[in-house]
């Protein structure tokens, strides 16, 4: 059997994965701040992040469940 379609299986998430990782060692050195200390564009900044994060999480699973 060939592994040739797990191979690219494999880059593909790897090629996906790295812009995250980026992006998580981005976030794990921003200072930690209390919501109440943010300016008004990292309010809207972290509103529109867990936005996202929510659409990303419950569109596919209402996709599944709906579709």
């Amino acid at each position: 059997m060939s592994d040739t379609p797990f191979a690219l299986i494999q880059f593909l998430l790897a090629l996906l994965g790295w812009p995250i990782k980026r992006l998580a060692r981005w976030v794990d050195r921003q200072p930690h701040r209390d919501f109440s200390q943010l300016s008004v564009f990292g309010k809207i900044g972290r509103l529109a992040l867990m936005i996202a994060a929510t659409i990303a999480i419950l569109g596919p699973l209402a996709w599944l469940i709906w579709g």
